[in-house]
């Protein structure tokens, strides 16, 4: 499959997580109970799978924050100056990773950040070629809840991607590429209440649109345990791409995706 098949495919999968998320919670409301008495459906029924229980007299803001380690492979294809560089790092790098987010009535927000550093070898007839690149993906989603009392939550944000790589070849000189873009995105997530200390969240976005990058998405399904008031131990999975083209010569089609595991407090 070629790369920009490849990239067509994630992103009409991060579309079908965001209508299943939609489409599931929808379904489910009629007969569920309200998520402002269950204990996981977001922060402002009184909890987020990142976030801590409260009762449904206080309506004031709820915050979260956690940090998590993403076991993260990376894959995809590097271009420089024509040289196409496959990209398949069979060994999981683990970066710097931060997440808040709050909620007050109907309105939230969501702050995302990842920094990584990944060295990647690809072997030719003339040698092997080595990209040492290092990543910094933040992300600011602004967040609605369009179905009162429900878990349900449309996004929209903006997407930074900051990525420098160094290329080492055999037999010719180095080379170094630099990409820093700000896409839009949209999406939507929702989260499922599993008894009283259990939760599901699932999450799918897509952006860039060929405003900065061809397109960006993000594919998450994570599950959240109380462990103690206001704690949380959340594990799942996360797909993150984005396909660049700056148009003279440099493109970065890159998808990360590997199993995560974090700690949060509410509060």
């Amino acid at each position: 499959m070629t790369p920009d098949a490849t990239s067509r495919t994630h992103r009409v999968g991060a579309l079908a997580v965001a209508w299943l998320a939609v489409s599931c919670i929808n379904t489910g409301s009629r007969s569920a109970p309200n998520p402002r008495e269950t204990p996981w459906p977001s922060t402002a029924s009184g909890t987020t799978v990142e976030g801590t229980p409260a009762t449904s007299e206080d309506e004031g803001w709820k915050f979260a924050a956690s940090t998590y380690v993403w076991l993260a492979r990376k894959r995809g294809v590097v271009d420089a100056g024509g040289l196409g560089i496959p990209l398949d790092d069979p060994d999981e790098s683990a970066g710097a990773f931060l997440y808040a987010e709050g909620e007050h009535d109907r309105w939230g927000f969501i702050v995302d950040l990842s920094l990584m550093s990944t060295e990647d070898r690809s072997s030719t007839n003339t040698g092997e070629i080595v990209v040492d690149e290092d990543t910094i993906a933040a992300e600011l989603d602004l967040t609605y809840e369009p179905i009162e009392d429900s878990s349900l939550r449309f996004l929209v944000g903006l997407r930074l991607l900051d990525s420098t790589a160094d290329l080492r070849f055999p037999l010719l000189p180095n080379g170094h590429t630099e990409v820093t873009q700000l896409d839009p995105v949209i999406g939507a997530q929702g989260t499922w209440p599993l008894g009283d200390e259990f939760a599901f969240r699932l999450r799918g976005d897509i952006g860039g649109f060929g405003l900065a990058s061809k397109s960006t998405y993000q594919m998450l399904g994570l599950f959240a345990w109380e462990f103690a008031d206001d704690w949380r131990l959340t594990t799942g999975y996360r797909v993150l791409g984005w396909d660049f083209d700056d148009g003279h010569g440099t493109r970065s089609d890159i998808r990360l995706s590997g199993a995560l595991l974090g700690v949060a407090l509410g509060f």
